[in-house]
């Protein structure tokens, strides 16, 4: 289809829409689950590229499970009237049952604050077998509902090469909206005149569609012909993942680790926090993004104290979210976060300065590494009320 719309007219009118929108009780973005910090992230927005970095087992993959996926799902589910999710997932690190048994966790310790791991789910540890209630639990509508919708909400790709992810995301985008072009007219060397199509710009068929294209992690692409693994990553980031944000207003959401030289023994002890700089393999991701994230678990570097939390009690249940790059707002903010690895949860820490408040979270944090309960542990105490507490939405 061919348009003449100039591209200050659409500018606008995309701008009075997005009002409209919101005025009528619509979103132009999916919320942040870190309430008190959605100033520096106010959440998942179309069209935007999105990278989280951090050391090696920094939690990255458990972050981006938490913020962009389990999240987003449990608000899109809440909120049918308001947008739809699918999410192209390529696990290059992992397999889509491990992506699944990590959602049900989750979705145990959110609806009924119940701990049970990968690891308690699989009865993998001798003598510790799945009680027969939890799977009876699981059988209950509100859970086989939630399962149902992540299944249809997500693709578990096996492409595992730049072009192949490529060529299956563009082709998605054309079953589900309209390439519009414009005519320009040109002159050859010999002053011949003629007219091109070009293209303008996209029109989905499903506006309120968020379209999430995630990659963990970028390094583990396999190689396009001849290429070595920066300039495969290169031209992944630049070549496409630039495009199909621009083009589709989709939105890549990319892990990647950060360099070797990060993780040395001097940059141990000078406690470096992840940068661009120091992203592994190649640093155009940085420069294509529109957001860079950066998890820094302050014990991993043997610090006892960080920004006024005492470390040596919170110990790896602490990770520092900062916002490394933002090309769209504010950058350069951070806030403390309460890790729960074994059921790939995060909550915003009170501040520092909430003495009270901290030393409830600091004895449950003790408690879960004491394992009082090792086949359940209901968190229906002082935990529970700050996650309420400091909760984003219903």
């Amino acid at each position: 289809m061919e348009t003449q719309e100039t591209l200050i007219e659409r500018v606008l009118d995309n701008i009075k829409e997005r009002r409209e929108k919101v005025l009528k009780g619509g979103i132009n973005s999916i919320p942040s689950p870190f309430k008190r910090f959605s100033n520096d992230f106010i959440g998942i927005e179309q069209g935007k590229y999105y990278v989280i970095t951090s050391s090696s087992k920094g939690a990255k993959t458990q972050f981006m499970s938490y913020t962009f996926l389990f999240e987003p799902l449990l608000y899109a589910f809440k909120n049918k009237d308001k947008l739809r999710l699918k999410v192209f997932y390529y696990p290059l690190e992992e397999t889509p049952e491990g992506v699944t048994r990590r959602f049900i966790s989750y979705l145990l310790f959110k609806l009924d604050g119940l701990r049970y791991s990968s690891v308690k789910l699989l009865s993998s540890k001798e003598g510790e077998v799945l009680p027969e209630e939890v799977l009876q639990k699981l059988k209950e509508n509100k859970y086989q509902e939630l399962l149902k919708f992540f299944n249809e909400s997500i693709i578990f790709s096996t492409a595992r090469n730049p072009t192949g992810i490529y060529k299956e995301i563009t082709s998605y985008a054309k079953d589900n909206g309209e390439l519009i072009y414009k005519t320009i007219e040109t002159v050859d060397e010999f002053g011949n005149k003629g007219t091109i199509k070009k293209f303008d710009h996209y029109i989905p068929k499903d506006p309120d569609l968020y379209t999430l294209i995630i990659v963990d992690h970028v390094s583990l692409l396999n190689s396009e012909k001849g290429k070595s693994t920066k300039d495969n990553i290169d031209m992944f980031s630049s070549d496409y993942m630039v495009e199909v944000r621009n083009r589709y207003n989709f939105t890549p959401v990319i892990i990647q680790q950060q360099s070797m030289d990060s993780e040395s023994t001097d940059a141990i002890k000078l406690k470096r926090r992840p940068s661009q700089n120091t992203l592994g393999d190649s640093k155009y991701t940085g420069r294509d993004c529109n957001m860079l994230i950066g998890l820094f678990s302050p014990a991993k570097v043997n610090m006892s104290e960080f920004f006024g939390y005492n470390i040596a009690r919170l110990k790896d249940n602490m990770r520092f979210m900062e916002i490394i790059l933002n090309r769209d707002g504010i950058q350069g903010g951070g806030t403390a976060l309460f890790f729960d690895g074994e059921v790939c949860n995060f909550e915003e820490l009170p501040p520092a300065s909430e003495a009270a408040e901290l030393e409830k979270i600091y004895k449950y944090a003790e408690n879960l590494r004491r394992q009082m309960h090792p086949l359940v542990l209901k968190a229906q105490t002082f935990f529970t009320f700050i996650i309420n507490k400091f909760k984003t939405h219903e």
